[in-house]
């Protein structure tokens, strides 16, 4: 068994936003560190043909948190970091501009010029209103406000954070800072887990972006807390910043020690450095995710499904679910500023 990789293929919602050029580079950088998949043969920027790694599995649920797991993660994630220069940003007329290319090659081999994330966030936003517009238009024809509250409730608090999206957004979304490489789909289906070494491999890194720094480690946690087979279940109660935060911490950690001496010769780069190990920019890069996955699951919604074998539909509901988990960050915010 191989695994077959077809560049500029058509393949997810967001296969048309998404900077393919580099993604074989990186399948590289990870076959020679040994952190994903052997590649056995490529064609440059068409296609490749990687190591089936036997006896592995998608990353089980119950060793999301176990201490060798997180200490590999951070250790690739980290590495993720090296594929290319750290840009440094702003927010400017809510857009994210760049205004400093960090110019020290250090091994560094991927050029990017622009913030592809910003572009796969407002594509992805621009199909979530269409997209809503049509379910919206649907559900008020056919169900009553008064029979249907609860729903209807729903309805209108997606419509709201639709409506108000890019402001909700970038009030988050650090103002100013550095942005790094990130792999951007960072969930246990995407971490192929060989139990007899507990080795963990990383794949399907086709939506790597510039990105806030820790954005990874932050979306794995994200998804720790969501079960999505049998069913949907967000499991909120579980949900304790301060127990995770030591793990979001360990790969701070890993990054400072690598990255140290570039930081401190650029302007804001020691300021960086400490603002990167609090606690609320943490809770941000984790509220960042979830306004990200809002719009992702929103732009997939489809109306014929919703009452389909009375169970209502899945991508509505998901959406929902990652509003209320954003709200959740959103008050631990408020409460840490007030003590």
């Amino acid at each position: 068994h191989i695994f077959y990789r077809q560049y500029f293929s058509k393949f997810g919602c967001l296969s048309d936003s998404i900077n393919h050029e580099q993604e074989s580079k990186i399948a590289q950088y990870l076959s020679e560190k040994n952190y994903g998949p052997k590649i056995l043969f490529e064609e440059k920027d068409i296609f490749s043909i990687s190591e089936f790694i036997i006896n592995t599995q998608s990353l089980p649920r119950e060793k999301y948190y176990n201490e060798n797991i997180i200490e590999q993660l951070c250790t690739i994630l980290n590495y993720f970091t090296t594929f290319s220069h750290i840009c440094k940003y702003e927010i400017n007329n809510n857009s994210i501009k760049l205004i400093q290319i960090d110019n020290n090659d250090n091994g560094r081999k991927i050029d990017l010029t622009k913030n592809q994330y910003e572009k796969i966030v407002n594509d992805l936003y621009e199909r979530a209103i269409t997209s809503f517009q049509n379910f919206y238009d649907k559900f008020t024809k056919k169900y009553s406000k008064e029979k249907n509250n609860k729903e209807y409730n729903d309805v209108e608090l997606v419509k709201n954070y639709l409506e108000n999206f890019k402001k909700i957004f970038n009030d988050n979304f650090q103002s100013k800072g550095f942005l790094v490489i990130n792999h951007g789909d960072v969930f246990r289906d995407n971490i192929l887990y060989r139990e007899k070494d507990e080795k963990i491999f990383l794949i399907d890194h086709e939506y790597f972006t510039l990105n806030l720094l820790g954005y990874d480690i932050a979306f794995y946690l994200v998804e720790s807390f969501i079960k999505y087979d049998p069913e949907l279940q967000c499991e909120f109660n579980k949900l304790n910043f301060d127990n995770i935060f030591p793990i979001y911490q360990n790969f701070v950690y890993k990054f400072i020690e690598s990255n140290k001496l570039i930081l401190e010769k650029v302007e804001f780069g020691k300021e960086f450095l400490e603002l990167i190990k609090t606690k609320e920019y943490f809770i941000r890069l984790m509220n960042d995710v979830n306004l990200y996955l809002f719009i992702w699951t929103i732009g997939n919604i489809n109306f014929e499904s919703w009452a389909k074998n009375a169970i209502k539909e899945f991508f509505f509901i998901h959406g929902v679910k990652r509003i209320e988990f954003y709200l959740l960050g959103k008050t631990a915010i408020e409460k840490m500023k007030q003590k």
